[in-house]
């Protein structure tokens, strides 16, 4: 059944009723999807069952989480009464949405390394709620692998039999449960719905279970991005607020958490693309606490209040990743306070200097190959390791092993994304296109059987017979190329069967001749012209400025407030004040940014742009020296005092010293008192942050 005007603007009238409590707004919602046919309640197995790809934030489940969900209710026992809020969506009928859906269960199942039942391609339902349980089920329909003891049977797997002697979970296993399904049309009109029905049951449930720090914050980035992209600012304790239950020890810290995704975070992407995969792979089911995310998004953590982003990062990574007999209580103690204030130790500042340094260049790294689970594997293991040598605590996590330096980490980290690289490089590229599932016309299709060994893409170049060659056609029959070379031309048509073993891809750019105005233009004496230019121009400013040494008879600078006052009673065109800067640098020939002050120029014919010299700063008298410039032209306030009734002081005119030379100067338009504050005024575009090209007034 369609969606109805009706029935959309009444479903859309809820969802945007935010003074309604998240459960009851949800609960409404679904009232009316099932007046209107687009919901219904239906007895299903979990073998149709696949995890919706917005279930907990994108998190999804974990299979250590599923398997100790089974182990807590194995130990109270199961009863399909606690299962009334299962919902689910129908898997979508559009492609590219289904590609996704499919894609984002596979990569759990990957991650999962045989805890999680495979795809089997009778799945036809999405969860957003009893996902851990419903996942634990399939696991056991299909006897997957399982680390919890009191689970397994004598070859380590989940046993159906043994399991099923609970006439609930035979029930479970055999027939199913009672779900609200939700029909995928109703997604594609209201593409929240997935989200809100997750958020809803969450917080139904969030008396009974811990709220996951992790999955918090995926909640978090999705609505900072929405503000972000609404023109808001980020309001933390109301972003905290949405996602957090009230009343959950979460709820105390959760700005914290916040705070770290606007500061530290790269904009998300250290979440979204290392840290949520990364916790999901060590179970994803413990949370640091407040201690420690008060050091993780502080302002002062680190000495000096560096930021040390890849820092805070390989301390979360290292905690979300303790062994066993480091969580208490559901939270992670392998780093504790007392290690970020050892942080912040002079001591310890070569190393955490080193560290970041090192970090930053492994992230550029990995970054490359993600969202690739070796990649995500790889970097964690290079933080985990990195984060307790420096804290020297390596016999404490999960490898116990102990190494040289941070430079042998890298090396280590170097070598293994080498191999994440080679092994990655053919398929990655249609991966981080969008998932797709190959058909079988593409598997006897030469031109994508050689995709998958080989990057071939229109213009790359490639090493054959020794020279180098540019891709320019390409087809399932012929792959068509061009010598690269400087003085011959040749072209050539090779049998795509035969490209990986003709063709070697390389990095290398092909040789080309550098056309006559480049050589020219770029030749030394040219470029030694210009700057002779540059820097006859710029001692001719001083020498102009040297005219008026006894300006400070006349004015005095304020070096806090950067003014300029009048220190004497000064007439009309009395004062003058010439725009000199600290290096021939700084007169370019390029209009500079409209919104920064700056003065003109004309020497020997020749425009000139002129910008600021570094200001004035006074040092201790010890061992920071005085450092910047005076030059008053610069300390001239533009525009009025906020509240000042008096007209601007100054204006500019134009300075005609010789034939060819001119010069933008501030001059007094009217007669000035001693203590008057030197202002200009500003030009209506300027006011409006548009400042114009500089024109003088005559």
């Amino acid at each position: 059944m369609d969606v109805t005007p009706e029935l959309q603007k009444a479903v859309q009238a809820v969802l945007d009723d935010t003074s309604v409590p998240l459960l009851s707004r949800w609960q409404r919602v679904a009232d009316k999807l099932v007046e209107g046919g687009l919901a219904w309640r239906a007895k299903l197995q979990a073998s149709s069952m696949l995890v919706h790809n917005h279930n907990r934030g994108g998190l999804g489940v974990s299979g250590h989480g599923c398997h100790l969900k089974g182990e807590a209710l194995a130990k109270s026992g199961f009863d399909m009464k606690f299962l009334h809020s299962a919902v689910c969506f129908e898997i979508s009928h559009e492609p590219s949405r289904l590609a996704e859906q499919l894609e984002f269960n596979r990569k759990l199942v990957e991650q999962a390394s045989g805890l999680l039942a495979p795809l089997q391609g009778a799945e036809r339902y999405l969860s957003v709620s009893c996902g851990h349980t419903t996942q634990f089920v399939k696991a056991v329909l299909c006897s997957c692998q399982t680390p919890v003891l009191s689970l397994a049977d004598q070859t380590g797997r989940l046993n159906r039999e043994a399991l099923g002697r609970d006439s609930h979970l035979n029930e479970m296993l055999s027939e199913g449960w009672t779900w609200l399904v939700i029909s995928s049309r109703a997604e594609s009109a209201f593409p929240q719905l997935p989200s809100l029905a997750e958020k809803a049951m969450n917080s139904s449930n969030s008396a009974f279970t811990a709220t996951m720090e992790v999955e918090s914050m995926l909640h978090m980035q999705e609505i900072m991005q929405k503000q972000i992209a609404e023109g808001k600012e980020i309001d933390v304790e109301a972003v905290a607020s949405e996602v957090v239950p009230v009343g959950t020890t979460l709820m105390q810290y959760s700005p914290f958490l916040c705070r770290w995704l606007e500061k530290f975070s790269d904009g998300g992407k250290f979440l979204t693309q290392f840290l949520s995969p990364f916790s999901r792979e060590h179970g994803g089911n413990c949370n640091l606490g407040e201690d420690f995310w008060a050091m993780a998004a502080g302002r002062g953590t680190f000495a000096g209040n560096a930021a040390m982003p890849m820092v805070r990062l390989a301390m979360l990574a290292t905690n979300y990743a303790a062994p066993g007999h480091k969580m208490v209580d559901g939270y992670a103690k392998l780093i504790v306070q007392a290690d970020w204030t050892k942080m912040k130790s002079a001591k310890f500042q070569p190393k955490v200097n080193e560290m970041e340094q090192q970090l930053y260049e492994c992230w550029r790294v990995a970054e490359k190959q993600l969202p690739s689970l070796d990649s995500v594997r790889t970097f964690g293991k290079c933080c985990i390791r990195m984060a307790l040598h420096v804290l020297q605590k390596e016999k404490m996590g999960r490898e116990a092993k102990t190494y040289k330096s941070l430079a042998e980490i890298r090396a280590l980290f170097d070598d293994q994304m080498a191999g994440v690289a080679a092994a990655l490089s053919p398929l990655q590229q249609k991966k981080n296109a969008g998932a797709s599932v190959a058909s079988l016309s593409e598997n006897y299709d030469p031109l994508y059987q050689a995709m998958q060994q080989i990057k071939l893409e229109l213009g790359m170049n490639y090493i054959m017979e020794d020279r180098m060659w540019k891709l320019v056609a390409m087809s399932s029959a012929t792959l068509s190329l061009e010598l690269c070379d400087l003085f011959e031309a040749e072209s050539r048509d090779i049998p795509t069967v035969k490209a990986v073993k003709l063709l070697k891809a390389t990095k290398q750019s092909a040789p080309e001749l550098l056309p006559a105005t480049i050589c020219k233009n770029r030749d030394v004496q040219h470029l030694f012209a210009m700057e002779a230019m540059q820097a006859a121009a710029w001692v001719y400013l001083l020498k102009q400025a040297e005219k008026y040494e006894k300006l400070w008879n006349y004015i005095c600078l304020d070096g806090t407030g950067k003014k300029a006052y009048t220190s004497v009673k000064i007439p009309k065109g009395g004062l003058m004040l010439v725009p000199s800067t600290d290096s021939p640098h700084k007169l370019v020939q390029k209009e500079p940014d409209k919104k920064k002050p700056y003065g003109f120029f004309k020497f020997g014919g020749t425009d000139f742009y002129i910008l600021p010299p570094a200001i004035y700063r006074k040092g201790d008298g010890l061992a920071k020296p005085d450092t910047g410039s005076t030059c008053a032209y610069w300390w001239v306030q533009r525009g009025q005092t906020a509240g000042s009734q008096d007209p601007c002081c100054m204006e500019e005119h134009e300075w005609q010293v010789g034939k060819n030379n001119m010069i933008v100067v501030l001059q007094n338009s009217v007669p000035m008192e001693k203590h008057t504050l030197l202002t200009m005024e500003l030009e209506e575009e300027e006011e409006q942050n548009s400042r114009p090209a500089k024109k003088a007034k005559k």
